[in-house]
């Protein structure tokens, strides 16, 4: 007979909300690992099942959970194409982070987070970027959304802003609408340095800014922006 866990991840593949949810109840652990490593949540989210997903999330699934090929959630969603699910898990990450940055209020613990982050060693791996711990920083999975993003920031032509470049999705895209000006703040030395071998210091119309934006934030404020995207991961 199959464990719970096997039924939740079964229910989960097939895209079974009410079952999910009822394995859920009875106590199903939602962390346990299939074969490959593959989890519930990334079974809901190559399934297309926003119902499934939002249930695994709410339970404590990982969302940044990898499997034994170094695959997350994310990456399963965008197999299924479906933008729902794919914007539920980045609305999820950014939520994390978020409170992980800055829970409790207490500014000297976030402080030191940003500074253990920006002296860690990232490495970027066909469409990831890596931290030292071996988790994503940015996947290309999160393309479709990026491309949304641009669109939004530059409908009226003029001056734009993105703090955070990571793989340099939206920043591509936002080039794709030849806003007046595109100034980029990023903060990791190592992301710094791949901007420049990639050619962007020499990109027309293009300023890069190197720095916390929380640093930078007096030279932003002299300037004026029609759209800003900010999306930045542990600084």
């Amino acid at each position: 007979m199959a464990t719970p866990e096997q039924q939740l991840f079964e229910s989960a593949e097939a895209g079974d909300a009410p079952r999910v949810a009822a394995l859920i109840a009875a106590g199903a652990d939602v962390c346990a690992p299939g074969e490959g490593g593959a989890t519930p949540l990334m079974a809901a989210a190559e399934a297309g099942s926003p119902e499934c997903v939002a249930a695994l999330l709410q339970a404590g699934a990982p969302w940044n959970a990898l499997d034994d090929d170094g695959y997350c959630a994310g990456d399963y969603a965008n197999a299924s194409k479906n933008a729902d699910v794919i914007e539920m898990l980045l609305n999820w990450g950014v939520h994390n982070e978020a409170a992980g940055t800055s829970g409790g209020g207490e500014e000297g613990a976030a402080g030191a987070a940003s500074s253990a982050y920006l002296q860690q060693k990232l490495v970027y791996d066909g469409d990831r970027l890596i931290d030292a711990d071996g988790e994503a920083v940015m996947m290309g999975w999160e393309l479709p959304l990026m491309v949304e993003h641009a669109k939004e920031i530059c409908r009226s032509g003029g001056d734009v802003l993105n703090v955070g470049f990571g793989l340099g999705l939206v920043d591509e895209e936002i080039q794709e609408h030849r806003p007046r000006s595109h100034t980029i703040v990023e903060a990791h030395p190592d992301v710094h340095a791949h901007m420049l071998e990639l050619g962007w210091g020499s990109r027309p119309g293009v300023t890069i800014l190197f720095g916390r934006w929380q640093d930078l934030l007096p030279e932003l404020l002299r300037r004026r922006f029609d759209g800003i995207f900010f999306d930045t991961y542990g600084w």
